[in-house]
């Protein structure tokens, strides 16, 4: 009876507290939006009681009738009464007028940060209370275990008794894994030892920071002056724990070192040093990243920081190596906050050491110090390169005078001949102490060798630099398969070496078959990785499958592509455990399936992120900024799976969202999401044929940066975004139906005309094309002397020569529409000329230079250069510029081209007309031009191949006339007036 009476307090209690959250929230959500803080402390208080519902309904057996639960329930619903009450002051009720409206608000906010402390004081104690339910079900899930759940406050002074108290840890994790299976039905999860053992050095840990918390406070340490393993040299003294592929031997090397330290803290104050326990805590720290217990981690290396701090206060020179090392593994901690200037000062600091103690070891921590410095690095990749030339330079340095000075370490003189060879300059660096190197200096010194090459590798892909990047890679590789015979722990910096060298951007100009071995590679060795520290590795060994997955694509073994693509979204799915991440992740393994082509595969990823995400709770502007960008990769899917329609409505949906937001959060940034959102839209609905709409949507994301540009000015940073809403803005408006595609490109040009002050090189190309397409559509419009117009204040802005194949074929295809709107206006002679400087500068390029556009665009020039002279009498010379027009028509000829031969043709015929003697000549040429536009009359644009032929026929009619068959020529007539 009393059993069931708990039970029943127990399930009352939660329902209760339940109940005071949901309305605490309820409230919490009408105050105003800049209250976040408090919003977001709702609703985690919220998740986290809904939780310890969860955990109790599952294990409701195993928790029943426990009176210690039952009071830490009743405290908490005490606790989030008090709160709830304490927050339906916040809420000023809508009937209260006048000055009591405005007292009461004034009350409310003067409480309001207090109310947001005692709601974060809540959420902790139903985090804390989780933890006891935990621990209360792991305890009676085997009697043997019962120990633990008490040993975080019972735990035993005297250390003779560590090892019994470790046996019985061990003994009853053993007993808990072995019986899992006979554990009450009630229960839907049974926990490994693994996570049993994180969650009872998680207690351990508390109480390390409890209790380092209260030393802090007296600042009582009786020994401060160095001793014991101070008084060697610090490369002497540093850790080189290494985690064992047995992780549950390691949890329990780590369980050991945190009971020893939670004994050495609850001795007498008075007889308590700090440096005793400085150094066990940066074992501590690093044994508690490899095992992913990455918030122990930094908590423990912060304390540890904080603990070398003072020590170097006292003893700078003794101990400013050990807050080096410390502020060096704080950085390297995952999640670490403050990891840049960690790790930044932790290079300072070995700097510093250098210029008192400048010996090789003291080198070698510099360089040491730079790698986890460019690890954290974020900015440019200048800065990048810098810090890991820097790291290589040292190291190649130390080996350089290691091998001048003959050490006798085998190994290390085998290194330096691998690397450094007889050419090699030698740096050189005060050789003290060479005397001290041992083989742990030897081992350390290759290893940063390889790291800081391996930086230096990234840092110059990064730049673009890949052929460099390559060769760099291949000797950091060396060095790890080296360094992998002897030692274990090196197999990640293997994996990492070989994944690098299996990227798309190194793999270009490498044979397929060399980086499939590399991508195999790295996929073994991570999956090695995963084994044991899965958080830290899965993320790799993802990206290892990917691109092992695209080589195979450019391979054509689309069998394994399916299987290496299947188990990498069996990981996403695995490792990604809410809803939030597991939508992230879903969203960029579609990237990666539309890289190798699964277009299908890609567009039901990003459906079920898309649906992930809405139905996060709304929290900030991200889970809104997510869809959207889903949204839009979707639509270009979409696109490429010829679904235009669909991707039209994606991308429409994503504009509607982001101009929703806008209406409320009208901010640069939000202002220039829309814009993008905008110019994609433009592209995707030209893409869809419906250029009309594009060029609207186009005009308006071309508004809205011509907006930001002038409000920000110089901090206007969107500026290839900016150019490239432009460039699809115009190319809409070059199909468009709509006569206000002319004024949209107008405003297009004016607006790259005012970038060009300031970005000149990147605006060049864009410039070139958005002119020519303004002046295809003056033309077209029968606009020929605005045409001119526009040609003359455009063309000087370019100098010549230019250099580049692509701005020289566009400004071909200018000069010949400045030309022929010349001849059209009765300008023959300055047409002449402007044709001839388009010539000159197209025989500036050749070979591989000679790009089709080019040769394209010569070809019209050649034409109608050769018309000009025909009309003005030079027949001879006419007919042999026409040939060379002919030519370059015929070398890139495909079906789209088949109308411009066919015209060429008709006006080579009627120059040959004009020379004495080749009548039968032009007669054949008109046939080949009308034979022509026979052969393609059914192919793709069928419309203007139609017109061609009629004008074909028309033209081989003329010449028949001249021929005197008058008949003939008639019915061609007849024929050609029938087609059109």
């Amino acid at each position: 009876m009393e059993v069931a009476t708990a039970a029943i307090t127990l399930a009352t209690c939660l329902k209760d507290i339940i109940r005071l959250v949901q309305e605490l929230k309820r409230t919490i959500d009408k105050i105003p939006k800049n209250r976040r803080n408090a919003r977001k402390l709702s609703d985690e208080l919220l998740e986290g009681i809904l939780e310890i519902e969860a955990f109790y309904k599952a294990r409701e057996g195993l928790l029943e009738g426990n009176p210690e639960l039952g009071a830490a329930m009743t405290n908490l619903l005490s606790k989030t009464m008090s709160v709830q009450q304490r927050c339906v002051q916040l809420y000023t009720p809508l009937n209260h007028k006048g000055l009591r409206k405005i007292g009461a608000t004034v009350k409310a906010w003067r409480e309001c940060d207090q109310v947001e402390e005692e709601i974060a004081e809540l959420k902790d104690l139903v985090q804390r209370c989780f933890r006891r339910f935990s621990m209360m079900a792991i305890a009676r899930l085997e009697q043997p275990v019962t120990h633990i759940a008490f040993t975080t406050t019972r735990i035993e002074r005297r250390m003779v008794h560590l090892q019994t108290m470790l046996g019985r840890v061990e003994g009853g994790l053993t007993t808990l894994q072995g019986s899992g299976l006979a554990v009450s039905n009630s229960m839907s999860i049974h926990p490994s030892i693994n996570a049993v053992s994180k969650l009872y050095l998680h207690q351990q840990i508390e109480t390390i920071c409890d209790l380092l918390r209260e030393l802090s406070i007296t600042e009582t340490f009786a020994r401060e002056q160095p001793e014991g393993c101070y008084l060697l040299p610090p490369s002497f003294v540093v850790s080189t724990f290494t985690i064992s592929p047995l992780v549950h031997d390691t949890h329990r090397d780590v369980i050991a070192l945190a009971i020893q330290i939670i004994g050495l803290l609850k001795g007498n104050p008075a007889d308590i040093s700090i440096q005793d326990g400085a150094l066990v805590m940066l074992d501590l720290g690093i044994m508690l990243g490899a095992l992913e217990m990455y918030s122990d981690a930094k908590a423990i290396g912060q304390w540890t920081v904080t603990m070398y701090r003072a020590l170097v206060a006292t003893h700078p020179a003794v101990y400013a190596p050990y807050l080096s090392l410390s502020l060096r593994n704080l950085s390297g901690v995952r999640d670490s906050g403050d990891a840049v200037i960690a790790s930044l000062e932790s290079l300072e600091i070995a700097r510093g050491q250098v210029q008192v103690y400048s010996t090789l070891q003291t080198h070698l921590e510099v360089a040491d110090s730079l790698i986890a410095y460019w690890s954290v690095l974020a900015g440019p990749v200048e800065k990048h390169l810098e810090v890991a030339s820097e790291a290589v330079a040292i190291c190649h340095s130390i080996l350089a005078e290691l091998a001048s000075v003959g050490d006798s370490q085998s190994s290390c003189l085998h290194l330096a001949d691998v690397i450094l060879g007889n050419d090699q300059p030698w740096t050189d660096i005060a050789r003290t102490n060479s005397s001290m190197w041992d083989e742990e200096d030897t081992l350390t010194l290759k290893y940063n060798y390889a790291s800081a090459l391996y930086a230096l590798a990234w840092s110059l892909e990064m730049d673009n630099r890949t052929v460099q990047a390559y060769e760099i890679q291949l000797r950091s590789l060396a060095i790890f398969k080296d360094l992998s015979q002897t030692e274990e722990a090196f197999i990640d910096d293997l994996a990492a070496s070989y994944a690098h060298l299996a990227t798309p951007a190194m793999c270009e100009g490498h044979s397929n078959h060399e980086s499939l071995a590399y991508a195999e590679c790295a996929v073994e060795l991570y999956r090695t990785c995963v084994e044991t520290q899965p958080d830290t590795y899965t993320p790799s060994l993802l990206c290892a499958l990917w691109d092992y997955a695209f080589l195979l694509h450019e391979a054509g073994r689309d069998t394994d592509v399916f299987h290496v693509s299947e188990e990498a979204l069996e990981l996403v799915r695995k490792s990604n455990q809410t809803a939030e991440l597991l939508a992230q992740a879903l969203y960029a393994s579609s990237g990666k399936l539309q890289q190798i082509k699964q277009i299908d595969a890609a567009i039901i990823l990003r459906t079920e992120a898309i649906t992930l995400y809405q139905t996060l709770p709304s929290r900030g502007p991200e889970p809104v900024d997510s869809i959207a960008d889903v949204l839009m990769c979707l639509a270009n899917d979409l696109i490429l799976a010829g679904k235009h329609d669909n991707a039209v409505a994606a991308c429409k949906e994503a504009v509607d969202i982001l101009q929703a937001k806008q209406e409320k959060d009208d901010s640069h940034t939000t202002s220039l999401k829309l814009a993008a959102s905008l110019s994609f839209f433009c592209y995707i609905t030209s893409t869809a044929e419906d250029y009309d709409a594009a060029v609207k949507i186009g005009t308006k994301a071309i508004s809205i940066y011509r907006n930001m540009f002038q409000i920000l000015g110089a901090e206007f940073k969107d500026i290839a975004n900016y150019i490239t809403a432009i460039q699809r803005a115009v190319s809409a408006s070059s199909y468009a139906a709509d006569t206000r595609a002319l004024a949209t490109t107008a405003a297009a040009l004016e607006d790259l005309l005012m970038l060009r002050v300031d970005h000149r090189e990147a605006v060049e190309i864009p410039l070139m094309g958005a002119f020519c397409d303004h002046n295809s559509l003056l033309t077209e419009h029968r606009r020929v002397r605005d045409s001119v117009q526009l040609s003359e204040r455009i063309l000087p802005l370019f100098t010549l020569p230019l250099t580049k194949a692509a701005v020289a074929a566009e400004y071909l295809g200018a000069l010949y529409t400045y030309a022929d709107n010349l001849y059209d206006v009765g300008r023959f002679k300055d047409a002449y000329l402007t044709l001839d400087k388009g010539i000159q500068l197209g025989s500036t390029f050749s070979g591989d230079n000679a790009t089709k556009e080019l040769a394209l665009w010569l070809s019209f020039i050649h034409s109608l250069q050769a018309l000009i002279l025909n009309e003005s009498g030079q027949c001879a010379k006419a007919e042999s510029i026409m040939k060379l027009s002919i030519e370059a028509s015929k070398e890139h000829l495909i079906p789209a081209d088949v109308i411009l031969l066919a015209y060429r043709y008709c006006r080579y015929a009627s120059i040959l007309q004009n020379l004495p003697g080749h009548l039968d000549e032009a007669l054949k040429i008109g046939q080949e031009a009308v034979t022509l536009c026979h052969t393609f009359a059914t192919s793709p644009p069928a419309l203007s191949i139609q017109a061609g032929l009629a004008y074909a026929i028309r033209s081989y009619a003329q010449t028949v006339a001249d021929s005197g068959d008058a008949h003939q020529a008639l019915a061609l007539v007849q024929e050609s007036t029938d087609i059109y």
